[in-house]
């Protein structure tokens, strides 16, 4: 049985944390939303196409899993991007946002990322 993915419980995730605080975000809410939206529709195709299936030992191997399926599918320093802000201050929020997304998404899946794997690989 694979995992499903819901993407609207992290999509209300992002929502609920509001980022129409320009101070707080130093000026790039739009972008980090946007941004934001493409990283959890990602994940979405990371687990549907089943890439948890490698029997991660633990939580970092995962999250390692999937960062390096996210840097390759939404570079936040590409330009051709909608999300994409030419700024030092714009990489170093967009990194953190991408660490904290994947952390987030790991965290509520791990049981199951667990499960699923037992199952796969006996």
């Amino acid at each position: 049985m694979a995992i499903q993915f819901d993407d609207q419980h992290f999509f209300q995730m992002m929502q609920d944390e509001r980022f129409d605080h320009d101070d707080k975000y130093g000026g790039y809410s739009e972008e980090l939303q946007a941004y934001g939206d493409a990283l959890i529709a990602e994940a979405k195709k990371w687990f549907d196409s089943k890439q948890y299936l490698f029997n991660p030992k633990d939580k970092r191997t995962a999250r390692i899993s999937l960062l390096r399926y996210l840097r390759e599918a939404c570079n936040y320093n590409s330009p051709d991007n909608a999300w994409f802000v030419p700024s030092y201050i714009w990489a170093f929020i967009a990194k953190e946002l991408l660490l904290y997304i994947i952390k987030l998404i790991i965290d509520y899946y791990w049981e199951d990322i667990v499960e699923e794997n037992k199952h796969y690989f006996g």
